[in-house]
């Protein structure tokens, strides 16, 4: 073999060998980028798969929130025009074990602004009552009288006006007027017939009950 054909020879076998390497190294990057694609795949299946998941337990969970019943808040009532609070009273008057509201009004009317046995100028206008009984989640007006009863006001003549109170007991309304050393007297309001029915009156002197 001459020296020519000998450098030719080598010279194809160095050409052959890097061939080969870079083939090589050719597949081992095709084959990452593969492993790489189906980790990939693997991983986007995955994340699928636990989507899934919490759409199916969102939609075992009722969003919906329940019916808020609001507590009935005397102060909050739409009371009738030129009228105030002046006084309540809670307990249940109808038996459903729930408590009924009695409120007690008194008008705003400037008019009635006058002056009493001592030259000073009081408020006489008059008092009325409201009593809202329990259905349900719903309060029920059921009376509805705005001047029944008189100023807190009034003259006493030598001694000072009876003191009106409401007090409800054992599924009764009282209404009880206190006369200091003279007495008292009550009246006794049951529910009944779908009405506030009087069904008792009592009376204290300073002679005794009566």
């Amino acid at each position: 073999m001459s020296v020519e054909e000998l450098f030719v020879n080598e010279e194809i076998s160095r050409i052959m060998k890097k061939q080969t390497i870079i083939l090589g190294i050719t597949g081992l990057t095709l084959a990452g980028l593969s492993s790489c694609n189906s980790s990939d795949t693997t991983i986007s299946k995955e994340v699928d798969k636990e989507e899934n998941v919490k759409s199916d337990s969102t939609a075992l969970v009722d969003e919906t929130e329940p019916d808020v019943v609001e507590a009935f808040d005397p102060a909050k009532v739409d009371l009738p025009e030129g009228y105030a609070l002046f006084d309540s009273d809670r307990g249940d008057l109808n038996g459903d074990g729930v408590d009924d509201f009695v409120l007690m009004l008194k008008g705003t009317d400037p008019k009635e602004w006058k002056k009493n046995q001592f030259d000073e100028t009081v408020d006489r206008n008059r008092r009325g009552i409201l009593v809202y009984l329990s259905e349900g989640d719903n309060m029920n007006l059921v009376v509805e009288n705005l001047d029944c009863f008189s100023s807190e006001n009034e003259d006493g003549g030598v001694y000072f006006p009876p003191e009106l109170s409401m007090e409800i007991e054992k599924g009764r309304l009282f209404l009880h007027y206190a006369h200091g050393r003279y007495g008292y007297w009550r009246y006794n309001f049951r529910y009944q017939d779908g009405k506030m029915k009087l069904i008792g009156y009592d009376q204290s002197e300073n002679m005794g009950p009566v």
